[in-house]
């Protein structure tokens, strides 16, 4: 990941209008201006409903700045006290905490007047509590009620005087006084049930106090359930006996909601190359995100997932389907661990199960119905999610949520539905992208010819080349047409280096497709042929296995292969120039120095088809005067052996119907006993094993295919 300054949201509630974007301010003034009118002496509990992540902290600071702005001035503006009820033994002691807090924010924030006026009677009133609420606890020793600074503790118990008598001169103070004392209670519906119970039963203890204005911030239902637990009677009703002004905070403006989100995710990618189109933005937006956004909370929590996963992967992912993956994540994970265990149904593949037909086709839309019942998800909005994402998936259950793309544009948009980006997703195991997105990048746009050709080689070499190859050809039409050349013959002269590949056909396959799709964009037949002139002089022998590959291609396009018409459609080049290049082709063949080096061509037994179609009869003249030389005679024979695997066991076979063309069987198995096993020491490993395969299979009566362990058998006898 780079090294950059990550901005997570903390979820901490906004603290004045300033700060609010979501429309929240007239609801909080609202609240402020309904304390600031409120002129009697009684005490008043207000509570402030709304579910988690709806703001209800901000909607308090809010009124509370508000408060504290319009009173700035007044020597009689309210005391405001946040008490959080969050470290406490029991019920006493909460209250014992209540009223330190009490005091000590009296003393900070009072005026002369009430600090005067309350000031002995609330310390009597409170370390009266403290020493009543350890009578139950006293037993023989009269040293438990010690208690530093209090006025009684020297007295006996029966001079204390009595609680009421305390709490009188308390309300007489307090109402008294023209400054209102207004406490805020935040996140009651965060605490255990005994805990909300005690909480209850402090403010329907000291609610009644004069000039004491009470805001409960809590989600009702939670609330309400809890006290129905801990008291055994209608939560609800023992509310309303407490609560005397409940306001219910108005839902969020899900578009405000959903802009605001928009814009953090638009700040976290401002410097971002974001070619997705508009259309699959919406699908994805309106399927895999909105649904599952409802707080700011929400909101939030998939913001800082998001953003983490973002820096560590946007080179290498699409950044819709990252944010559309960070929310079903972070807000329906059980969702997010169905799709991760579900490649093999999700992701692009040729062969979906849609094209089995109606009868095979089983019903996919009930049975991921009923998995997703299972797993206790919304089957509807699980469904719409998966199938905007993936594309199979839609398909199977015949939905339109999906904007189908070809295997190249999801791979080129780094789609979550492609089978190679897929695991990417979910981890952060950057080591299984084969080449990464910065790399691809400096190939396509910085490299020089001499980086160009060491970088290709090095990731042929690597045994990732097929990976790179898919890469380019998905992104052709974002290489810049004076970019397109350079490549191009990078990557066909490079070809040679496939022998560290022991199957390299899909390899060529996928360098054969690249060359194409560069050559529908470079605009004429000369450019095209001098890409592959240039290639051609410049490769080594190696890639003229590949070359073959596009030399048999235009031979068929231009008619000249038995039994093809002309497709003027695949005719990259004209006649007369692919006349030049088969000339070229012939000369660097006849050049080959020495002979032996032509085992290295990769793909050699359809290098040699091709050659015979151009000159069939230089050909047999060529090779046939090579065959009199031994050692060339028999590794011309390996050379033409491919692999057969069956039944637990693999071996070797001969292209037979090649070289018999130049040298029969009975030659060369004559040429192997006379040879004998020293001289045959001059062959590495394999080759040995394929010439023993030969003279077991020449020796065998029912022409059965001979086994590897057979044939190394062959050297030890």
């Amino acid at each position: 990941m780079e090294d950059r300054k990550l901005n997570f949201s903390t979820d901490k509630p906004i603290e004045s209008d300033y700060q609010d974007s979501l429309g929240r301010s007239t609801f909080a003034n609202y609240l402020a201006n309904s304390i600031m009118n409120y002129d009697s002496k009684d005490g008043l509990v207000i509570g402030l409903y709304g579910k988690w992540g709806s703001g209800k902290s901000s909607i308090a600071n809010m009124a509370i700045s508000r408060i504290e702005q319009s009173s700035a001035s007044d020597i009689n503006k309210p005391i405001i006290i946040k008490f959080s009820p969050w470290n406490y033994s029991d019920k006493n002691n909460l209250i014992s905490l209540f009223f330190n807090d009490l005091e000590a924010q009296i003393n900070k924030k009072a005026n002369d007047s009430l600090k005067k006026k309350l000031g002995k009677v609330l310390v009597k009133y409170k370390d009266t509590l403290d020493i009543l609420s350890l009578i139950p606890t006293i037993g023989s020793s009269l040293s438990l009620l010690l208690k530093s600074g209090a006025e009684y503790m020297e007295s006996d118990l029966n001079k204390l005087p009595s609680l009421e008598e305390t709490k009188s001169e308390l309300e007489e103070a307090l109402s008294q006084s023209s400054q209102k004392i207004i406490v805020v209670i935040d996140d009651i519906d965060r605490l255990s049930n005994s805990q909300i119970r005690d909480i209850f039963q402090l403010v329907k203890q000291v609610g009644d106090f004069p000039n004491i204005i009470y805001i409960l911030l809590m989600d009702k239902e939670i609330v309400s359930r809890a006290l129905t637990e801990v008291h055994n009677i209608d939560g609800n009703s023992y509310l309303e006996k407490i609560i005397q002004v409940p306001f219910e905070i108005p839902e969020l403006d899900k578009v405000k909601v959903e802009n605001l989100f928009i814009d953090k995710v638009n700040a976290i990618i401002d410097d971002a190359d974001i070619t997705i189109s508009t259309a699959y933005w919406d699908r994805i937006f309106q399927y895999c995100i909105k649904p599952y956004i409802s707080t700011l909370r929400d909101m939030n929590r998939v913001i800082n997932i998001f953003q983490f996963k973002y820096y560590a992967l946007k080179e290498e992912t699409c950044v819709v389907d990252l944010l559309a993956l960070s929310t079903i994540e972070v807000l329906e994970p059980d969702l997010y661990k169905w799709i991760r265990i579900n490649k093999n149904n999700l992701v692009y593949n040729q062969s979906s199960n849609y094209i089995l037909s109606v009868k095979e086709q089983p019903d996919f839309e009930k049975i991921y119905i009923n998995e997703f019942i299972d797993l206790e998800l919304n089957p509807d909005t699980s469904i719409k999610s998966v199938a905007s994402l993936f594309q199979t998936f839609d398909k199977d259950l015949n939905k339109n949520y999906s904007i189908f793309e070809s295997e190249s544009e999801l791979r080129r948009q780094k789609r979550l539905a492609h089978p190679e980006k897929f695991n990417l997703y979910f981890s952060f195991d950057l080591d299984s992208v084969k080449v990464s997105n910065a790399e691809i990048e400096n190939i396509i746009n910085k490299y020089d010819k001499d980086s160009l050709q060491e970088t290709i080689k090095s990731i042929t070499s690597s045994g990732n080349i097929k990976y790179l190859l898919d890469e380019l050809t998905s992104m052709v039409e974002q290489i810049s047409y004076n970019r397109l050349e350079i490549i191009t013959k990078s990557v066909i002269e490079n070809m040679g280096y496939l022998e560290t590949i022991d199957s390299p056909r899909s390899e060529i396959r996928s360098a054969e497709r690249f060359v194409y799709s560069s050559f529908e964009r470079i605009k004429t037949n000369d450019e095209r042929f001098d890409v592959l002139k240039t290639s051609l002089k410049n490769m080594n022998i190696k890639a003229l296995g590949f070359f073959s590959f596009i030399i048999n291609n235009q031979g068929y396009a231009f008619g000249r292969i038995e039994h093809s018409p002309q497709n003027p459609e695949n005719q990259i080049i004209s006649s007369e120039q692919l006349d030049l290049l088969e000339s070229e082709y012939l000369d660097k063949i006849y050049n080959i120095n020495p002979p032996e080096a032509m085992f290295e061509i990769l793909e050699f037994p359809f290098f040699l088809g091709e050659w015979e179609i151009i000159d069939k009869e230089g050909q047999y003249k060529f090779l046939s005067a090579l065959m009199s030389d031994e050692q060339f005679m028999l590794r011309f024979v390996c050379n033409l052996a491919h692999r057969w695997y069956g039944n637990g066991e693999g071996g070797w076979e001969f292209y037979n119907e090649i070289y018999k063309k130049f040298v029969s069987d009975n030659q060369i198995y004559n040429t192997i006993q006379d040879w004998g096993k020293e001289d045959l020491d001059k062959f590495n490993k394999e080759e040995k094993i394929k010439l023993a395969t030969f003279v077991l299979s020449y020796e065998s009566e029912n022409d059965n295919l001979i086994s590897e362990s057979e044939s190394k058998k062959f050297w030890i006898s």
